[in-house]
Order: C-alpha cells, then structure tokens, then sequence
C-alpha cells in the first residue's frame, strides 16, 4: 500500500516548497517595491 502512496508525497512536498518560495519572492519584491507582475515584465 505505502508503495503506491509515493507520489503523494513528492506532490505534497512541492507544494510546501511552492508556498515557501512564494513568500521569500514576495518579500523580495516587496523590498524592491515591486509587484510579481512587474518582475515578470522586467526580465523579459
């Protein structure tokens, strides 16, 4: 049964590393007063 759960895991483990990554860049921006749209538009 465990075998078959291992997936979950990985994605459960993404999403923590999404929400963490999300709000170190929203405080980078915030230092810079940017917006996350902006950053966007700036580095293309």
């Amino acid at each position: 049964m465990a075998d078959d759960l291992w997936p979950v895991g990985i994605v459960g483990r993404v999403q923590r590393l999404a929400r963490v990554l999300d709000r170190e860049l929203r405080t980078f921006y915030a230092e810079r007063c940017l917006e996350t749209w902006e950053f966007g538009v700036l580095t293309t």
